[in-house]
């Protein structure tokens, strides 16, 4: 631990897809270098978009600016193609998030298929903002009945292009 953080309390709290670190101390940290690095555990294949994207770094009340390593989003925050990620947790029961980056504005379709092809749920259709999303399915049909137990396939369709990826309910 960095003597930054000697003498202080520190709080990490995770939100739904947000992780936000708090620390408070009686002295003011001084001195120049890193207050704070994260490591996340999960690599990136080559060429494929990260996982997560530092939107805003705050002090006190103040802005400040946030170093992040090189990564294939563009400088503007926007993922640089249409990614479905895995659903978390997968196999899954109750529900389970469905993440996906879309990058540009449109129409997106997110439907969940069962093995014979068959459209189960529609989870959305609407016109959506570019950037990350994420969606919850519930384990649930189009009437509001529980599926099955099996693999089911969720398949994102836009504009720009169709992701599809594999689900399992579990009881």
């Amino acid at each position: 631990m960095s003597s930054v953080f000697r003498n202080r309390l520190s709080v990490v709290n995770r939100y739904n897809s947000h992780i936000r670190v708090a620390v408070a101390g009686a002295e003011p940290a001084s001195g120049s270098g890193s207050f704070l690095r994260i490591r996340f555990a999960e690599t990136i294949p080559e060429g494929a978009a990260p996982r997560f994207l530092v939107r805003k770094a705050q002090l006190n009340s103040g802005e400040i600016a946030v170093a992040t390593p090189t990564s294939a989003w563009s400088a503007d925050g926007l993922p640089p193609a249409l990614t479905l990620h895995s659903a978390m947790p997968n196999p899954f029961n109750p529900s389970t998030q469905i993440r996906f980056d879309l990058p540009q504005d449109g129409v997106a379709e997110i439907v969940v298929f069962n093995i014979l092809g068959q459209s189960i749920r529609l989870l959305r259709s609407t016109i959506m903002r570019a950037g990350s999303h994420d969606i919850r399915w519930d384990g649930l049909d189009n009437n509001g009945l529980a599926v099955g137990v099996g693999v089911y396939v969720v398949r994102l369709t836009t504009t720009t292009g169709a992701r599809a990826i594999r689900v399992a309910l579990v009881r």
